[in-house]
């Protein structure tokens, strides 16, 4: 996909999950009007993500920074693991 619809493609991943796949459609049908019908095309095949995946991706828009916070957090928790296991094998 182009970057033409880079905006629409945010909004269509920032909405309400439960309207994700009517609002896919309409932006699709509305593009293959506009003759991009490749890209409508692309749209239209596009998943409904997951509610993981669309938390992630709300806590990612509204909150950027706290989506980082937790990743370095999950980050440094992962790495201590790690440590633990091959201090265990030693």
């Amino acid at each position: 996909m182009s970057g033409d619809h880079d905006e629409e493609l945010g909004a269509l991943y920032a909405g309400p999950l439960e309207s994700f796949v009517d609002r896919r459609k309409a932006l699709a049908q509305r593009l293959r009007k506009e003759g991009a019908r490749a890209e409508a095309a692309r749209i239209g095949k596009l998943a409904k993500p997951s509610v993981s995946l669309w938390a992630t991706n709300q806590l990612a828009h509204r909150a950027p920074h706290a989506l980082t916070a937790y990743l370095e957090a999950h980050h440094r928790a992962r790495a201590r693991q790690l440590r633990a296991l091959a201090d265990g094998r030693s």
